[in-house]
């Protein structure tokens, strides 16, 4: 009851009181969060929206191990990869952000997992960025994953982040002209469905 007491309370947003339920339950039955895949992802969920990104990569990495075929895969690797970059961990970040493409996830996924690829990989150094590149070489050019997002992506806010982190990826490579070039561009070209209503 506890369990599906924080799954309820996550379903409303309110993570605060689903932790409460979550610890209620880890305390009572410890070992029914593992048996259940949708409960290790809303577990995830919960710790990650209370800042406990520990726990939170504990109960994903679980899910990941032995549930390698989770449903909702995708959406569990954007939390994954957000916990691993707040850990200062952008290595692994990037590697299952990749693995989750590989699996040619659903198209409203696709480039979400895209951008935050590109936007990890600008902060690898050169050794982390020289093995990805070796084991994952069709994934490991920045600049090509968030020109993809801001070129296709339906989602306006999607468009506009990759737009401004393929400019900080063009500044980084000494190109400012290209870095402001390629922002002011896009802001011609596209317009905020907000503010055009």
């Amino acid at each position: 009851l506890y369990m599906l007491l924080a799954v309820a309370y996550t379903g409303i947003d309110d993570f605060i009181e689903a932790l409460d339920y979550l610890r209620r339950t880890e305390k009572k039955i410890p070992d029914l969060i593992d048996r259940n895949p949708d409960y290790l992802f809303v577990a995830g969920k919960i710790c990650r929206n209370n800042t406990l990104f520990e726990k939170a990569i504990v109960y994903l990495e679980k899910l990941f191990n032995v549930y390698p075929n989770y449903k909702n895969y995708p959406e569990a690797t954007i939390i994954l990869a957000e916990c691993y970059k707040r850990k200062n961990k952008p290595f692994l970040s990037a590697v299952f952000l990749i693995k989750a493409i590989e699996k040619k996830p659903a198209q409203r996924y696709l480039y979400t997992l895209m951008l935050g690829l590109g936007e990890v990989l600008g902060e690898l150094d050169k050794k982390q960025l020289t093995k990805i590149k070796r084991n994952y070489p069709l994934h490991s050019d920045a600049r090509k994953l968030l020109t993809i997002v801001k070129n296709n992506s339906l989602d306006f806010e999607q468009r506009r982040n990759a737009a401004i982190l393929l400019s900080g990826q063009h500044k980084k490579a000494k190109n400012v002209e290209q870095a402001v070039d390629n922002y002011y561009k896009f802001l011609g070209e596209q317009r905020d469905p907000l503010v055009e209503k």
